[in-house]
């Protein structure tokens, strides 16, 4: 189904994404540029669009590599450790590092995809209303279902504290 500029519009507000969209509408690309509110915000940014899923998903992924990079990391001052070149002191001092290349890797992950992934996301929403298309209220439908969540960047911070509270 052909998605107008109207039901776009609808989703993400006026003006906002379609020039971002434009070569994926078009099929020049799979690219629709890097979002650097997505990048700055991560999940963040996607609970204030109402894709909780993507939301909760970037969580897990920062969960997972919070585990994995600390866990390289373990290995590493185990064998400095092991031969006398490091002491826990060391390790301590330096491990804002490792949580810190884990979150950039996150935050640029986020960044190249959250154009692609809203898209796909606005597309399929608009495709599932579509059934309503003669009713009058159609385009109110779509702006409801779009649009931002002051409550889902909340509650999307709020599971993620907790997450990383209990790790």
């Amino acid at each position: 189904m052909t998605i107008t500029r109207e039901e776009f519009e609808a989703y993400v507000g006026a003006g906002k994404y379609l020039e971002k969209w434009q070569s994926i509408i078009e099929k020049k690309s799979r690219f629709a540029g890097f979002n650097i509110w997505a990048a700055i915000f991560g999940h963040g940014f996607f609970f204030y669009r109402k894709m909780y899923v993507w939301g909760m998903l970037l969580v897990a992924l920062g969960l997972i590599l919070h585990v994995i990079f600390g866990a390289l990391y373990g290995a590493m001052f185990a064998v400095l450790a092991n031969n006398g070149w490091a002491t826990l002191q060391d390790m301590q001092s330096h491990i804002w590092l490792v949580n810190g290349i884990a979150l950039l890797f996150q935050m640029v992950i986020a960044g190249m995809f959250a154009n692609v992934i809203y898209y796909e996301s606005a597309c399929s929403a608009i495709n599932a209303l579509s059934e309503k298309k003669n009713d009058e209220f159609y385009l109110n439908y779509i702006k409801k279902r779009g649009g931002v969540s002051m409550l889902g960047i909340l509650a999307g911070s709020m599971v993620n504290i907790f997450c990383y509270y209990f790790t």
